[in-house]
This record gives C-alpha cells, sequence and structure tokens, in this order.
C-alpha cells in the first residue's frame, strides 16, 4: 500500500473549544514521508512538529502537541478524519492555540477532506510493528 496526502488544501474556521476564539486551520498536501505535521501561523518561525506520543505534552480535557514553545491543543478530531481517510502526509497551519470544534465530531473535516481529494504517491506506506 502505499502512502498517500491531499490533492488540494482546504481551510477552515471556528471557535476553539477550551479559548473561545475564532480559529483558522490550513491543511496542505505534503511530501511523501512527511507525516501529519504542525505549525502555529501566528508564531514567527514557528516550526513544523510531527504527531508523534513524544511531542504530546497534555491530555488534559484535549490532546495537546508543542510547536516549540507554543500549544495545539483539541487535534484529536482532525487527526482522527485525516486517519479515517488513510491520510498519511499533511501540513496544518493553526493560527491560534486549538483546533476549531466545529460541530463537535470529525464528519465535517472528513467531508473537506474527501472534497479537497485524496492523491496517492509513490512511496510506500511504513507500518509499526
Amino acid at each position: 500500500m502505499y502512502q498517500t496526502t491531499l490533492t488540494r488544501e482546504f481551510s477552515f474556521h471556528g471557535v476553539g473549544l477550551h479559548c473561545g476564539r475564532d480559529i483558522s486551520v490550513v491543511v496542505s498536501p505534503a511530501a511523501e514521508n512527511m507525516g501529519i505535521v504542525f505549525a502555529r501561523s501566528d508564531v514567527k518561525n514557528s516550526p513544523y512538529v510531527r504527531t508523534t506520543a513524544f511531542n504530546v505534552t497534555s491530555t488534559q480535557l484535549a490532546t495537546t502537541i508543542s510547536c516549540g514553545d507554543f500549544p495545539i491543543s483539541t487535534i484529536e478530531h482532525l487527526l482522527s478524519a485525516l486517519y479515517g481517510l488513510g491520510i498519511d502526509n499533511a501540513k496544518i497551519s493553526v493560527e491560534g492555540a486549538e483546533i476549531p470544534i466545529l460541530d463537535g465530531s470529525s464528519q465535517p473535516i472528513a467531508e473537506m477532506i474527501k472534497d479537497a481529494g485524496i492523491t496517492p504517491q509513490r512511496a510506500k506506506r511504513k507500518y509499526l510493528k
């Protein structure tokens, strides 16, 4: 089985569940073997950080990762939509400290992924054994 990414970029915005602020998110295609990476677009020179267990900084009320010294929380609905649709590589830029909650499920994000399209890549998918 081969890796996949998005055919085209998509974006969404909404209110953060915990901060109550309007937040924008851009999800873009990514190169093979990049994985799912996050960056804070509201922070100058924010690095892209891979979503691994080593980058999780909190699981209290939401899953939080850190991009340098800056957190991004409530990532689980976005990640579950990407995983459920088999996306291996994507770049996610977040203009704020959390992913908007939307309707509280992964469905709206899954629909946006389907609309953006899924593109197969040439690299074989890697599996954790």
